[in-house]
């Protein structure tokens, strides 16, 4: 029986180190795979960082074409017969048909002579990346009859505020506090 207990013995040893082999193993392989993957996520946010990257970029770079483009042919452009059409196959399209009018103040009847511009130009207010806005000279106070909801987001006040007031009153919430502390002290002073 003495041998059979040694046998046993064997048998047991032999078990508890083939289970601590494969768990060895596994722990190993486990921590080759954790190293692994611990490398391609760094690889992967490497590649993320260098796609944002390249993605802000090239956002900035449109946008910096938007406004160079806005700022040197706008006027041209709005005042061509087909501008509305153009805007139309170059721009996002609109949400609702009336979205680019939402833009007009609604007591603002543009003169028959340039209608087309005006609306032309709503139409690419809804596409530009910068704050814009459009006075008539013309009418007393020089109204703001267009501005886009960049403007408005700028601004912080509703399109309603916005819309229909002086030029003069067109300022950041900032600006517009400075001025009247500004006003004030003089008025005091």
């Amino acid at each position: 029986d003495g041998d059979d207990d040694d046998d046993d013995d064997d048998d047991d040893d032999y078990m508890q180190e083939a289970i601590e082999a494969e768990y060895a193993e596994a722990s190993e392989a486990w921590a080759a795979a954790q190293r692994e993957g611990n490398e391609l996520c760094l690889e992967l946010d490497v590649w993320a960082d260098d796609l944002s990257a390249t993605i802000e970029g090239l956002h900035a770079k449109g946008n910096e074409a938007v406004e160079a483009l806005a700022n040197a042919y706008l006027v041209n452009f709005c005042t061509t017969s087909l501008a509305v059409e153009i805007a139309d196959l170059l721009l996002p399209p609109l949400t609702s048909i009336s979205s680019f009018f939402e833009l007009l103040w609604h007591e603002y009847v543009p003169p028959p002579d340039c209608a087309d511009f005006v609306y032309a130009l709503a139409r690419v207010f809804t596409a530009l990346p910068v704050a814009a806005f459009l006075c008539d000279l013309t009418v007393f106070g020089s109204p703001v009859v267009l501005a886009n909801e960049t403007l408005r987001a700028v601004l912080g006040f509703p399109m309603e505020e916005i819309l229909g007031c002086e030029q003069a009153t067109v300022l950041h919430p900032h600006e517009r506090a400075r001025r009247l502390e500004d006003g004030d002290e003089q008025e005091t002073g």
